[in-house]
């Protein structure tokens, strides 16, 4: 049975504090996202409009950006 989020709470903005822990996440699963480097993590986290991660059990286990339509951003999947 897979862990379901508990509360709100388990969602939250993303802080660079979760940078190390996003960078592990994207590495895990390549090849079916684009490589983030440290900067790019940096760049993508200040342009984004929403941005948030979700822990369980206080470990963070994804994560989400939103760009604006328009946002000067050159990534692969925006």
């Amino acid at each position: 049975m897979k862990p379901r989020i508990r509360d709100v709470r388990d969602i939250r903005e993303i802080e660079p504090r979760d940078f190390d822990s996003i960078l592990k996440i994207n590495q895990h699963s390549l090849p079916g996202v684009s490589e983030l480097s440290l900067h790019d993590l940096q760049v993508l986290h200040r342009v984004s409009e929403f941005s948030r991660v979700i822990e369980l059990e206080e470990n963070l286990v994804g994560y989400i950006f939103a760009i604006h339509k328009g946002q000067n951003y050159d990534g692969d999947e925006y």
